[in-house]
């Protein structure tokens, strides 16, 4: 994490698969991939958060866009989850 960074200090899980949070941020940060299964846990933690949020409006699937753009979306909710 870059100097400065607030740490989170929490791990997610899903399905069995745990995830730590502070160095999931820790390898995106680094352009290393995460696996199926924790992108997969980090879906199922960003669906619970975004319910519970009153400006955030449903779609329909499927949703065009590029791989990249939704890993940045990705690295975007894993950053403000750590200031959270």
């Amino acid at each position: 994490m870059k100097p400065g960074s607030k740490k989170v200090n929490d791990k997610i899980t899903h399905e069995g698969v745990t995830l730590d949070l502070d160095k999931a941020i820790e390898r995106l940060m680094e352009c290393k991939p995460l696996t199926e299964r924790e992108v997969k846990v980090l879906c199922e933690k960003a669906i619970e958060i975004f319910q519970n949020e009153s400006n955030v409006q449903p779609v329909q699937s499927p949703v065009s866009g590029k791989f990249y753009s939704i890993s940045h979306c990705f690295l975007a909710f894993l950053i403000i989850l750590s200031l959270w």
